[in-house]
């Protein structure tokens, strides 16, 4: 399990830096989607494990944890800390990690990109339950919820 989800992601991982190209200083904040059991959950946890050295030298790393709740999602980070740290040690124990939780709000967790001409970026991915895609419990609230969500975003990263 956990060769497969280095292999897979890690050309995941190669399309977010391209899309980094120019403004280190900006926090760029990405919206991960996909349906339920598409691997966004395996994702997250792989881009925290060791692996092996990305060809092109791009590192990335999650960024530590911060007590300032004055950050406008301060909430989402904490829970996303909190449920990526368990994920991760599944991952590296050959289990695969729990689905991200269903609720109100999505989890959310920084990393910081490093290029190979040592250029950095500042990446927040915020994970959407892949229960609010399910076409069996979709609500036209959900989907305004959805849309107004996605608005907010730099780019959007779909796993299907």
């Amino acid at each position: 399990m956990v060769s497969f989800c280095k292999e897979r992601y890690q050309s995941s991982i190669d399309l977010i830096v391209q899309m980094m190209q120019n403004n280190s200083k900006h926090l760029y904040r990405i919206g991960l989607y996909g349906a339920k059991n598409h691997g966004k959950s395996c994702f997250l946890a792989a881009l925290g494990c060791l692996r092996q050295v990305n060809p092109r030298k791009h590192v990335c790393r999650r960024l530590p944890r911060t007590s300032s709740k004055e950050l406008e999602n301060s909430d989402a980070l904490e829970r996303g800390y909190d449920w990526v740290e368990e994920a991760e040690n599944l991952l590296m124990n050959a289990q695969v990690p729990p689905a991200t939780p269903i609720g109100e709000e999505p989890i959310a967790l920084r990393y910081q990109f490093t290029f190979a001409d040592k250029r950095k970026a500042d990446i927040e991915l915020i994970d959407y339950s892949g229960e609010l895609l399910s076409s069996d419990i979709q609500t036209g609230t959900q989907a305004e919820d959805l849309r107004r969500r996605m608005d907010e975003m730099d780019a959007i990263f779909v796993l299907a």
